[in-house]
């Protein structure tokens, strides 16, 4: 899928708060925010949701007053043109909130200087995350600019490692996936909410 504009394969707004389970957001392009999603005064809920290979000149994942929860989630992949977006996530007067999550591998010319995955508008919008794999750990959140965060606060076991991903597969779901090889530092870790696209539960660290 192509937007001109925002929203490769989803634009959400003015109130309008879906929920995403077992989804694959893959390939998709914009040509300025959202490669993937752009959320405009809207939250969404995406669940067991792989976010890989999309597209944009500024923004992968944006949320302008938006407020997402992203719950067993991959976000790996992808690009942005430009700099101090994030590779992954840009948040402008939101919070996100990451459970069980990969953000890894996605790239920007922010993630080139300062390993930024996710980028914050406003330092009163720090994401919060839990149990999640981050690369660059607290550095891989990025304020408007590209500096580095000092700290995501609150947080809790946010690990700075490669998740040793595999492309992308039909690994016995609903929908695509990236797996994690039996080697990886996500194998086994997170807190017990939802069960994997097979069914599988994550068990707690």
């Amino acid at each position: 899928n192509y937007a001109f504009w925002s929203g490769g394969a989803i634009y959400n707004r003015n109130g309008c708060t879906p929920t995403f389970d077992c989804c694959a957001v893959v390939g998709n392009r914009a040509t300025y925010y959202g490669g993937a999603v752009f959320n405009e005064v809207s939250g969404g809920v995406y669940i067991n949701t792989t976010i890989c290979h999309n597209k944009a000149g500024y923004t992968t994942l944006h949320d302008w007053f938006a407020n997402p929860v992203y719950i067993n989630d991959t976000l790996s992949g992808n690009c942005v043109n430009t700099n101090f977006y994030g590779g992954a996530v840009r948040n402008d007067f939101a919070t996100h909130i990451f459970v069980n999550t990969i953000i890894y591998g996605n790239e920007s010319l922010s993630a080139a200087q300062h390993g930024g995955q996710v980028a914050v508008g406003d330092v009163n919008f720090t994401p919060i995350m839990t149990y999640c794999l981050l690369e660059g750990g607290e550095n891989g959140v990025v304020l408007n600019g590209g500096n580095p965060l000092p700290v995501i606060f609150p947080h809790l076991d946010v690990v700075d490692a490669n998740p040793n991903l595999h492309p992308l597969d039909d690994n016995g779901g609903p929908t695509p996936t990236m797996a994690i090889d039996a080697t990886s530092p996500a194998r086994n870790k997170g807190c017990i909410i939802y069960k994997d696209l097979n069914g599988a539960l994550f068990f707690p660290h």
